[in-house]
């Protein structure tokens, strides 16, 4: 069964969370890099998970921050590869999870 909305977001997150944490640091141009990813993926599950709390105004607010969060970082995963700090597989990979997290988002922040 395929998973959408908030579910499959949640999803790409843990896989994004999971990349970062099994890629060596070398990967990722330095362990300060790494660790820079991995903060902000981590902001971005906690902002997945505040989406899910009952709230009405709150949840939007949420999600409008976690679609922010989302476009960051995209923004500094491109910024990694086009200087090629960030290897090219791996830049790939988490943009195809964050654009396709983005695409499940999208229409809960529109509405």
């Amino acid at each position: 069964m395929a998973l959408i909305g908030l579910e499959a977001v949640g999803c790409r997150v843990e896989m994004l969370a999971e990349t970062v944490q099994g890629m060596s640091p070398a990967t990722a141009g330095g362990v300060k890099r790494q660790r820079r990813l991995g903060a902000r993926v981590r902001s971005l599950g906690a902002a997945v998970v505040a989406t899910r709390a009952p709230g009405g105004r709150r949840g939007t607010g949420n999600l409008v921050r976690a679609h922010r969060l989302l476009v960051a970082l995209s923004r500094q995963i491109q910024r990694l590869e086009s200087k090629g700090t960030l290897a090219r597989p791996v830049a790939e990979r988490m943009l195809a999870l964050v654009a396709s997290a983005e695409q499940e988002l999208r229409p809960l922040v529109s509405r």
